[in-house]
């Protein structure tokens, strides 16, 4: 029987050891090799409770999902929340005239609050778009996009987003949870590299990279933070990424959350087009992250220390693929797109 999805997840520990979670729509024959080798794996470890069901546990999740996204959106895309107390804050791109996220200037970003009680939404608050007075600053007609999100203080959520100019910057925007409201400034996220202390610009960021013997050209837009936030030993790492331009780097946050200091870049082979990268600190506390390639499989890279990586390669176990998730739980999964009607 032709798959729709299949979304599987590797425990880092047990690299080999394949969960499969599958739209209950199409079922997976009993003859699928996928179903067998799954089994295979589920006997030779303990990772899983008895009797679980991944199409049942995948089931809840689906029937629980609550849409956020305001009746008057048509496209958004690089939603990322924070919990605090019974509420989600969730930050999210949208555009109301076209589907998906290529809606240039017509894009903008949200924090929408969630009752985790009741699911539902409590109230949509407009974060940032293209040409927004500020008082302190006006940003230029153009989109305004990729927001993150993450817990400051105990009464502050600092939001951040990119905003597309001549040299495209990282803003951050304070977030009272007291008042639930943003503060009425913005300003300029920062970007350490071995030279110095920058504006958070791409420019920034691909000198650093070129200076370590990156040789892919220069592209100036689209630096994004892209997996994002995770504490190891109470510091805050993320992954930063241009996506054009193929770069990708491990980074921490400086405790004043303004400034992301980028740790290495991790580039080979340079001859793929990885970029969008998932990472992780692994329990021995080495590294590992997972790139996705436009010009074929996604890449694992490893490092003892985050700063030096091994080049990257393919691994036996990951199909074809097209998207990747890499939770703080050390699991990592992916989709798996079947052909179905030849779509």
């Amino acid at each position: 029987m032709k798959r729709m999805l299949a979304i599987l997840s590797v425990v880092l520990l047990f690299p080999w050891a394949l969960l499969s979670v599958q739209d209950t729509a199409v079922k997976l024959s009993e003859a699928d090799p996928l179903v067998e080798q799954v089994r295979n794996v589920a006997r030779q470890t303990s990772l899983l409770p008895t009797g679980w069901d991944a199409a049942l546990a995948g089931d809840k999740v689906m029937r629980r999902l609550v849409k956020v996204t305001a009746p008057k959106v048509n496209g958004a895309h690089d939603a990322e929340f924070v919990c605090v107390g019974e509420r989600a804050y969730i930050v999210e791109h949208d555009n109301d005239v076209a589907l998906g996220h290529g809606a240039g200037a017509a894009m903008y970003c949200v924090l929408t609050v969630v009752n985790l009680k009741t699911l539902g939404v409590e109230k949509t608050i407009p974060m940032a778009r293209a040409g927004q007075a500020f008082a302190n600053v006006t940003l230029p007609k153009s989109q305004v996009f990729v927001p993150r999100i993450i817990r400051k203080d105990e009464q502050t959520l600092r939001t951040y987003f990119c905003s597309k100019s001549e040299h495209e910057q990282t803003w951050y925007r304070d977030f009272d949870l007291r008042t639930q409201t943003f503060e009425e400034s913005i300003h300029k996220a920062n970007l350490k590299t071995a030279a110095g202390i920058f504006d958070m610009q791409p420019r920034h960021f691909h000198a650093d990279a070129a200076a370590q013997g990156f040789t892919k050209p220069p592209i100036n837009h689209s630096l994004y933070i892209f997996d994002s936030f995770k504490e190891f030993d109470g510091r805050n790492y993320v992954a930063l990424n241009n996506f054009p331009g193929k770069q990708n780097a491990l980074a921490v946050l400086h405790d004043d959350f303004v400034t992301f200091e980028i740790i290495a870049h991790y580039k080979e082979p340079q001859s793929q087009q990885l970029s969008e990268s998932a990472i992780n600190r692994l329990p021995d506390g080495s590294w590992m992250a997972i790139c996705r390639n436009d010009g074929g499989n996604y890449h694992f890279t490893t490092s003892r220390d985050g700063n030096a990586w091994i080049v990257g390669e393919t691994k036996p176990f990951v199909p074809n693929c097209t998207l990747v998730l890499y939770g703080r739980s050390n699991a990592r999964c992916w989709l798996v797109p079947a052909v179905l009607g030849g779509l």
